[in-house]
């Protein structure tokens, strides 16, 4: 079980977290989204006690854990107490199935504003290749049977609202290596002309969503873009856009791969060891240096191990599709001129 300290030193190395009276505030670690609107503090029956406004209020055991991860990594050890109060959950929330059932009713993204989006709006994708096996499209209205995941789906317990302009979702698979099942699926709305409309969970816009009954397996699943060649290790990013601009990035010859795979995480706190493919890893992390912390916790984690590790940070402001994107840009002024 997690003690009051490591909890605590964890969060004074997290940015935008801070310290009001006995308690510590922040955004929610695991979606990556607010300000003050997770909070830790030491407990009375149990070491750690908490909750996120922006995940249902205060933390079931589960959510505790999830929250926990998020700050300090994954901790197998932890076991929940009795005396945390267990959110109720209804069959839809609690099945497995659902993101592999809104993944099969999905189709291949090309000719599909999905594509759209991802290859003239973001320029994330170069409009020469298919998208990888990774992404998929599902059109508003697909199957009856799937109603109650969209546009009512629910993530994290939280009611997610597709809003009536999207034409459809890009899917997003995540999956360890050789993984057949597909077990967690995040969502994007995009409308008919390739554009992003935003999901709204209780009222809070949010560009991205995970589907209920998602399992990230400590962050052992990840948004594959590139497979890459055994033991050349990996780059590690946060979230599916980002790892498909650092493949187009390859490709305009603004970085090297090398034979390393490409691999999204769900958010900076999965910036995890059981992501790491074996080789040399690379986190590349956005400009705001949101996942710091986490990026240096791994760093040092696989340098203990005498693996290479190294950290590439975005220009300041800026994330990797946005650097993807000047970088088409500048390619085909090149080619026009």
């Amino acid at each position: 079980m997690r003690t009051w300290f490591e909890v605590e030193t964890a969060l004074r190395a997290r940015p935008r977290w801070r310290r009001i009276g006995r308690e510590w505030h922040g955004p929610c670690p695991v979606q990556g989204i607010g300000k003050n609107t997770c909070w830790f503090a030491e407990g009375s029956r149990t070491p750690v006690r908490g909750g996120c406004r922006k995940c249902g209020g205060r933390f079931s055991a589960q959510g505790l854990r999830e929250h926990l991860d998020a700050v300090c990594g994954a901790s197998p050890s932890f076991t929940s107490s009795p005396s945390v109060p267990t959110a109720t959950t209804t069959p839809a929330e609690s099945s497995s199935t659902a993101p592999g059932d809104v993944w099969a009713a999905g189709r291949p993204g090309e000719d599909t504003p999905g594509r759209r989006y991802l290859v003239e709006r973001r320029r994330v994708w170069a409009p020469f290749e298919r998208l990888p096996p990774s992404v998929r499209w599902l059109p508003r209205g697909t199957s009856p049977e799937l109603v109650r995941w969209l546009p009512g789906a629910r993530v994290r317990g939280q009611v997610v609202t597709v809003p009536e302009s999207a034409a459809g979702l890009l899917l997003y698979r995540f999956a360890g290596p050789g993984e057949v099942a597909t077990r967690a699926v995040q969502c994007e709305g995009v409308t008919s002309d390739g554009h992003r409309v935003e999901v709204q969970i209780r009222g809070t816009r949010v560009k991205r969503a995970t589907l209920a009954g998602s399992d990230l397996d400590s962050g052992r699943r990840t948004f594959r873009v590139a497979s890459g060649k055994p033991g050349r290790g990996c780059w590690l990013v946060e979230g599916p856009t980002d790892a498909l601009a650092i493949v187009r990035l390859s490709q305009c010859g603004a970085l090297v791969l090398a034979g390393a795979a490409v691999l999204g995480v769900q958010g900076a706190g999965l910036v995890r060891l059981p992501a790491c493919e074996p080789g040399p890893v690379t986190i590349a992390l956005d400009g705001d240096m949101g996942g710091a912390a986490a990026a240096l916790r791994l760093q040092t984690t696989l340098r203990r191990l005498g693996r290479e590790a190294r950290i590439r940070s975005a220009p300041d402001g800026m994330d990797w599709s946005d650097v993807a994107a000047e970088a088409a840009a500048e390619r085909e002024a090149i080619r026009d001129e």
